[in-house]
């Protein structure tokens, strides 16, 4: 790892820190846990208290369990369960023959209601874990609490792995604007056209920094293919000239550097530019393209 990359490590923990500290800190809808994904270690806080909690569950039930849960996150200093979801997880996982499924839905159900956002967050961790995809009650909770950007990432975690999950993954990302977006976007398996048109002509923009989603886009959206087409409407030409200039913003994370088709991209748009079929924006992005580091 490079010293740059440790540094934005070492600043956006720290960030962290000062947020959990600081409740006067005003972060957007699902910004610390982007946050923590894009610009941090992924260190694992303890789950011990966690898995205390499901041992409660079943020894002296869902009161004293819930009990736990807010002696977990209801503190001065902030507990995150974007730092605890994966050995919380892999304990069930491992142990999976002491725990009820049953039980494990009933506390999750009861979780996701909490005025607590963490323990929202905890309640879908668990839902992940149990196969529930045929309840609608239960999917109609899931995909309403995905509409809230604060929870759109906990909430995908559990759409995923159902059969219409792209579908409803595609209709969370056009739907939302900010991190909720930025999280869609990188789950979706586009399954149609439809999907990876979308993705080229919007699916890249958010409202925090388009670069998060430029590289997931122009994989996934099939760049090279879209740019195969003999005409162009106007939202494409903007849509591709905003991909690239997203791709070229390697500010957050790395795009263009990394893109394979780099070579690819700069002789097709060379040509499109030179037939007319896009504007002078293409010139500059061209320009930079030429001159960034492979």
């Amino acid at each position: 790892m490079d010293e740059k990359k440790k540094e934005e490590q070492k600043t956006a923990e720290a960030l962290l820190a000062e947020k959990a500290a600081d409740k006067e800190v005003s972060f957007a809808p699902g910004a610390i846990d982007g946050i923590y994904i894009y610009h941090t270690t992924h260190k694992q806080g303890p789950a011990e208290e966690l898995i205390e909690a499901i041992r409660i569950l079943h020894e002296e039930g869902e009161d004293e369990a819930e009990k736990k849960l807010y002696q977990v996150f209801v503190r001065p200093r902030e507990t995150r369960m974007i730092s605890m979801i994966d050995q919380l997880q892999h304990h069930i996982i491992d142990n999976v023959d002491k725990y009820s499924p049953e039980k494990l839905l009933s506390l999750a159900s009861r979780s996701i209601s909490s005025a607590n956002t963490e323990i929202v967050k905890f309640g879908l961790s668990l839902m992940e874990l149990v196969n529930f995809s045929e309840s609608e009650d239960f999917r109609s909770v899931v995909v309403t609490l995905a509409k809230d950007e604060e929870f759109t990432l906990f909430a995908l975690y559990v759409i995923r792995a159902w059969k219409d999950g792209a579908y409803i993954t595609f209709g969370l990302a056009k739907r939302l604007m900010s991190w909720g977006r930025i999280h869609a976007v990188h789950f979706l398996t586009p399954e149609t056209q439809e999907m990876k048109d979308w993705l080229i002509r919007e699916g890249w923009y958010n409202e925090v920094i388009p670069a998060y989603s430029a590289l997931d886009v122009a994989e996934k959206g099939e760049l090279m293919k879209f740019l195969e087409r003999d005409t162009f409407s106007d939202e494409d030409v903007k849509g591709v000239e905003g991909l690239v200039e997203a791709l070229l913003d390697e500010g957050p994370v790395r795009g263009i550097s990394v893109y394979p088709e780099k070579d690819a991209l700069v002789k097709r748009l060379t040509e499109l530019r030179a037939g007319g079929a896009f504007t002078e924006k293409t010139d500059q992005l061209l320009g930079a393209m030429k001159g960034s580091k492979a």
